[in-house]
């Protein structure tokens, strides 16, 4: 992370601690409350009583706007874990391919309060208003695991947050299509109902609309691939130490107060292991056939059949393990280049506990020679 994101996650921190304590201090917060934060989809009532009290004490009914993202900063205070993402990581997992999601992998998740940082550029931007982070909060239940998003715009506390502003709450069954997020009567509703705020409330035309509800989508695709990346057996997680030096704030200044985090940086190193991207030479062999003069058919009959150099887009690869396969992991495989010249891929190293093939040649390496 470079000082620039670090300055504005710093100042993300600051600003929403800043917001929220003092709500927290206006309704006089207790222990009480917070033992509801663990299953926010079944406390209506608690959640009426939080609306009740800062409306009472701000002595205004806007205020309860605030009661999602409030909630969500409450539950993610007892953990105060933040993970930042690269850029070009961020860019290539909302490629990854559709998949199944397997509420086990979720249950083993390190936190299930976080917040998600994203360094500006990474989500799409609308009308000069971007995603600056989310609350995640996971809650599991007999039947579902939810899933609860609240997004912070970059522009955060101005009073004319367009996108994202949002919160969503999301059941996960065992095994659904990550797709099927998108086909839930809560994503309908909430799709219906956000639809007429961006028309009327936000004064967008149809085609602003429109962008912002993709862009939306977009968001929510990144956040879940991202929460199942944590879960996988190759997640590239950096667990950032804080430094202990102190510096004494000269008199009469203010001392600001900056809330301690655990701070995960996610893919940092992905940019220095990617893969090389192809580069077709196809002037160099075109000059190659000229000068052995021999036609492109002489020369395939001569050669054994290759492969055609192709891409493979990133996925999900789910494997069992452990004493009678019985443990499920996942990897995360980013975009490969098949069939393509070994100095334009990255070299991939595999951990394997197989044993060897016993009573059995490998054709590859035998010496034995044919008849």
């Amino acid at each position: 992370m470079n000082n620039k994101d670090k300055e504005a996650l710093t100042a993300l921190l600051k600003e929403n601690h800043e917001v929220y304590q003092g709500i927290s201090r206006r309704i006089h917060w207790t222990v009480a409350d917070s033992a509801c934060l663990d299953d926010l989809m079944n406390s209506k009532e608690f959640q009426k009583d939080i609306v009740s009290r800062m409306q009472h004490a701000a002595n205004s009914k806007a205020v309860a706007g605030y009661m999602p993202s409030f909630l969500a900063f409450k539950a993610w205070q007892r953990t105060k874990a933040v993970y930042s993402f690269n850029n070009e990581f961020v860019d290539d997992i909302a490629k990854t391919s559709d998949t199944n999601l397997y509420t086990s992998l979720l249950d083993r998740l390190p936190f299930k309060d976080m917040l998600f940082f994203f360094p500006e550029g990474t989500l799409p931007t609308i009308k000069d208003e971007e995603t600056a982070g989310m609350y995640v909060h996971v809650e599991r239940h007999p039947e579902h695991l939810w899933i609860i998003f609240n997004f912070i715009d970059r522009a955060f506390n101005n009073g004319t947050q367009i996108y994202p502003g949002i919160a969503m709450a999301f059941p996960i069954t065992n095994g659904m299509k990550l797709s099927g997020v998108f086909e839930t009567p809560q994503y309908l509703e909430w799709l219906t109902v956000y639809k007429r705020t961006v028309f009327i409330d936000r004064h967008l035309n149809e085609q602003e609309a429109e962008e912002c509800l993709l862009a939306t989508r977009k968001a929510l695709n990144v956040a879940i691939n991202l929460l199942y990346y944590l879960s996988s057996q190759n997640a590239d997680i950096k667990e950032v130490k804080s430094s202990k030096k102190t510096h004494k704030a000269p008199p009469m200044q203010k001392k600001e107060e900056v809330p301690v985090v655990k701070l995960h940086e996610v893919g940092a190193e992905y940019p220095t292991i990617i893969y090389r991207k192809l580069k077709v030479k196809s002037e160099e062999s075109k000059a190659d056939e000229e000068l052995d003069g021999e036609s492109t058919t002489t020369q395939a009959a001569k050669s054994p059949q290759k492969r055609r150099p192709h891409a493979r887009k990133a996925h999900w690869q789910h494997y069992w393990t452990g004493k009678g396969r019985s443990t499920l992991e996942v990897r995360w495989i980013p975009d490969l280049f098949v069939g393509a010249n070994r100095d334009d891929q990255v070299v991939v190293v595999y951990d394997s506990e197989k044993g060897s093939l016993k009573g059995k040649r490998n054709p590859n390496t035998s010496k034995k020679k044919k008849s």
